[in-house]
């Protein structure tokens, strides 16, 4: 949540993977941003990875995404050699 009561989630391809889910392959995992007041959300970022979070900076300016790699999505399963990286955006 930022310093406005906005706020930051994301979604991913989790259910689909584990077959919880059973129609098509979900669009991409995606970071939305909602603004409090009104609860209308935005894309701000799509990618081809599930995200772990969304995480701001207690100053408010940064915006961090981590991303483990460790899951795939059919069949699920986990792979230690997937890529691993903490994004930053700058909010500022």
């Amino acid at each position: 949540m930022d310093q406005e009561g906005n706020f930051y989630l994301r979604d991913s391809k989790s259910g689909w993977g584990r077959e919880i889910a059973n129609f098509t392959p979900p669009t991409n995992p995606s970071i939305y941003f909602v603004r409090s007041l009104i609860m209308q959300s935005k894309v701000i970022w799509t990618t081809e990875v599930n995200k772990n979070g969304v995480f701001i900076s207690p100053d408010g300016k940064t915006l961090y995404i981590p991303d483990t790699g460790v899951s795939n999505f059919r069949p699920s399963n986990k792979n230690p050699y997937g890529k691993r990286v903490l994004w930053a955006f700058n909010m500022s």
